[in-house]
């Protein structure tokens, strides 16, 4: 019976992994002709193009059927931030979670804090030809993502920094989604980073304050206010191990978590650090507390 169940968990996996990337290649489609055709005949460009809008009904689009329908994954969110109507820029703390988490993450900061997000991603993205043409060249075509090089925090700061400079006042209303914390955790990786750090990480890796406080700073200075800070905890009741066994999500559930950040940003990224690590901390105890149990 466990051979039938496993099977029947990768099936379905396959299944949904196939829907969504048709999903999303159409979508994708959508901007990378959409947006040089309106840029042809609209002149007008006073004010955002609707394509800026396409990320969220993506996002919408396999909630339902690759997830719900094909994966049997359920979703269930706690909002405590109420942030969707509030007009003012904002900065979303997100952390990352495996391949099959991050998609519905994303979901949840566009659904429940804002649809005018730019993606704060890794340079490395452009190395990998789907993750490119799929993800980075549909955001740049709308101008909504940053991309920055995590081992050259000068670039990084360079990017942010004319990113939002250039946007001026328009970033007011714009949300900076950053994922603090490194890429696709898995148990390896986690053991890893414990043994470096004399640390007990055990569902989310260490937290990188560097982006989340630059975004910040620059944003306060530009508007001549401190954003609003909006922290996404997410992640399944069944993970992932490892990166090829994503088939273990099937039937589990999405739970997120939206609250706001108090308090005043730091003066320093090094000084926001501990602050950053006492909340993954939080998150990684709450993540934990969810798992089901075998």
């Amino acid at each position: 019976m466990k051979t039938i169940r496993l099977l029947c968990a990768f099936v379905r996996m396959c299944v949904g992994l196939t829907v969504g990337v048709l999903v999303t290649a159409f979508y994708a489609a959508v901007i990378l002709v959409g947006v040089p055709v309106r840029e042809r005949f609209v002149r007008d460009t006073s004010r955002d193009s609707p394509f800026v809008l396409v990320p969220f009904l993506w996002l919408e689009s396999i909630a339902l059927p690759v997830y719900r329908v094909c994966m049997g994954i359920a979703s269930r969110v706690q909002d405590d931030a109420n942030a969707l109507a509030t007009q003012t820029s904002k900065v979303v703390e997100m952390n990352h979670g495996s391949f099959m988490e991050m998609f519905l993450g994303f979901h949840t900061a566009l659904k429940y804090v804002s649809r005018n997000v730019v993606l704060v991603g890794k340079i490395e993205l452009t190395d990998h030809w789907l993750a490119k043409w799929l993800i980075v060249r549909t955001m740049q075509k709308i101008g909504r993502i940053i991309l920055i090089d995590r081992s050259d925090r000068t670039q990084a700061l360079g990017a942010i920094q004319d990113y939002i400079h250039q946007q001026g006042q328009a970033s007011r209303d714009r949300v900076y989604v950053i994922l603090c914390d490194g890429t696709r955790p898995t148990d390896a990786k986690r053991q890893e980073q414990n043994m470096q750090l004399s640390a007990n990480w055990q569902r989310v890796l260490q937290p990188r304050p560097g982006g989340s406080w630059t975004i910040c700073s620059l944003l306060q200075e530009v508007l001549g206010y401190a954003p609003l800070r909006i922290q996404v905890a997410h992640g399944m009741t069944r993970p992932q191990h490892t990166e090829l066994d994503a088939w273990r999500v099937v039937g589990s559930t999405h739970h997120a978590h939206v609250t706001l950040v108090n308090g005043q940003l730091p003066d320093s990224a090094s000084a926001y650090g501990p602050q950053l690590t006492e909340r993954w901390q939080q998150i990684d105890r709450w993540l934990v507390s969810l798992e089901e149990k075998n």
